[in-house]
């Protein structure tokens, strides 16, 4: 569906990230988690997500102890509805949540542990759009028109108006964008 992001962190930066997105009711986004380790040789040893303000995280991928590849563990709530990926040109983590939903709105944050250096974190406020109704057109006197509006004879006037009910977009700009 349609995924609005809205950047405002600063690459190459460390600590704290906010970063703002907007996503459609029942479609997908694409939560980004930049880490910049110190050095090269500094290895990320554990990912973990967190919503609202939730103590323990809903998703968590762990690459601590010897010949750990990673394992992924996610929350009963998410587990069909999130997918993690990883950028490598770009230090980032992407949590994909599908099939979003007006509980999904709200702040999410991404702990990212390193072996050897500080704890990151990156703040994400995500909104979610929820699209109007269909469109209906209605005559002047409110009634519902189906295929056909008429037939008029010359000089008749005709009083045309269309309703959409429901719908809730966070600004005027990411509505605009819905209509492209």
């Amino acid at each position: 569906m349609f995924i609005l992001p809205m950047l405002n962190f600063f690459p190459g930066s460390s600590g704290t990230e906010l970063v703002d997105i907007a996503g459609v009711e029942g479609g997908s986004v694409s939560l980004p988690c930049p880490c910049f380790p110190p050095t090269p040789s500094t290895l990320v040893s554990l990912v973990m997500w967190f919503h609202n303000s939730a103590q323990d995280p809903f998703f968590s991928f762990d690459s601590r102890g010897p010949g750990a590849d990673g394992r992924h563990w996610v929350s009963h709530q998410y587990s069909e509805r999130v997918a993690l990926n990883l950028i490598l040109q770009e230090n980032t983590f992407i949590l994909h949540l599908f099939n979003l939903s007006l509980n999904d709105q709200g702040a999410f944050r991404c702990r990212v542990d390193f072996d050897t250096a500080p704890t990151q974190n990156v703040h994400i406020n995500l909104s979610i759009i929820v699209p109007p109704s269909t469109p209906v057109l209605l005559d002047g006197w409110g009634a519902i028109i189906g295929s056909t509006f008429g037939p008029f004879k010359e000089g008749d006037t005709a009083s045309l108006s269309c309703e959409v009910r429901g719908g809730k977009v966070v600004n005027k700009e990411q509505a605009m964008l819905l209509l492209v």
